[in-house]
């Protein structure tokens, strides 16, 4: 399971997570840490992780819990995942 690797890589920087049915894993990160990754202040990131295929889906959300913008793209190994952050391509490692 890539997606349990990742999220324990995160340690306390995930604020909640939780697994949703057989095949996603769905977690939130603190601001800081996505500011950390991403380079985004003062978002909070909601992210889901297809456990089979690797991709990962999300949003930067606003204060108010609006999206910002999107994330999309795929893990690429245990602790790293290719993803697209309002329209910019990162490689986000941890």
């Amino acid at each position: 399971m890539r997606t349990a690797v990742l999220l324990v890589a995160l340690g306390a920087a995930v604020a909640q997570a939780q697994i949703v049915g057989d095949t996603m894993q769905c977690f939130t990160l603190t601001k800081r840490t996505t500011f950390q990754l991403t380079g985004v202040k003062q978002r909070t990131a909601a992210v889901c992780v297809n456990l089979l295929s690797g991709e990962v889906l999300g949003a930067l959300l606003s204060r108010t819990g609006a999206r910002f913008c999107d994330v999309r793209g795929y893990l690429v190994s245990l602790n790293c995942a290719d993803v697209v952050v309002c329209s910019t391509r990162r490689t986000i490692c941890l």
